[in-house]
Formats: structure tokens, C-alpha cells, sequence
């Protein structure tokens, strides 16, 4: 993920969550406001993974949720119906969790079905050079 768009993820979930910088800057182990906000606004300042762990603790989600959170998932999820009409729904972070776990589910079912065809296969080259 680009340096970029996770510094964007940080601001974003922060004031989702109703915090100030000055909030966060104290809650990182009482960090100079200064520093906090080079961690979300500085182009060169990098973000080490212990800040990352930090920063996810304070908003209450865990480090892939944080680098894989998406703003359009959370405010909006529209679905055509039709006719040019939408139907839309709100989605809370919770609802981008349940998104995202049934998003590895199916990409943990789709690893299995591979290794299963990957073990036929086998057999097949197997009983071929038999």
C-alpha cells in the first residue's frame, strides 16, 4: 500500500472515531502534536510498524483493517436496481469487518480448492509416468 493512502486511512478513521490530533498525540504514549501530525501529513515521514500497531489499538481495529480500510465501504455501498435506481445502505466499520472476513473466508476457500486440484494433478502425472 502506498505511504500515502495509509496516512489518509489513519486521518480518516481518526475523525470517524471523533478524535483530535492533539487527542491521538497523547494517546501515543504522549507524543509531541508536532509529531503526530507529521505521522499523518508529512510526505517523507515514515510510519514504523509499532506506531502502526499503536494507532490501530487507539481506534479500536486491528493493523489490516487499518491498511485496508476503505472510506467507500464504510459511507456508502449502492447496488444498481434497475432503471438507473440505487439502493444504498450506510455501512458502520463493523460492516466493513464482516466485509473483510468474508473476504479472506472466500479467499481461504479459493486456496483450498486450488491445493485440492493441485493434489490431482499429482496423481494424474503420477499414473501417467506409471
Amino acid at each position: 500500500m502506498e505511504l500515502l493512502a495509509l496516512k489518509e486511512n489513519i486521518k480518516k478513521l481518526r475523525e470517524l472515531k471523533g478524535y483530535t490530533q492533539e487527542q491521538m498525540a497523547d494517546k501515543l504514549n504522549g507524543i509531541k502534536l508536532r509529531t503526530y501530525q507529521d505521522i499523518e501529513n508529512s510526505r517523507t515521514r515514515d510510519i514504523s510498524f509499532t506506531e502502526l500497531q499503536q494507532i490501530a489499538e487507539i481506534l479500536e481495529i486491528n493493523t489490516s483493517q487499518l491498511v485496508g480500510f476503505n472510506e467507500k465501504l464504510v459511507f456508502n455501498n449502492c447496488k444498481a436496481e434497475g432503471n438507473n435506481s440505487f439502493n444504498c445502505s450506510n455501512f458502520t466499520i463493523h460492516s466493513a469487518e464482516k466485509l473483510y472476513e468474508r473476504l479472506i473466508l472466500e479467499k481461504d476457500k479459493r486456496i483450498e480448492s486450488l491445493e485440492k486440484q493441485v493434489e490431482n494433478l499429482h496423481k494424474t502425472i503420477e499414473k501417467l509416468a506409471q
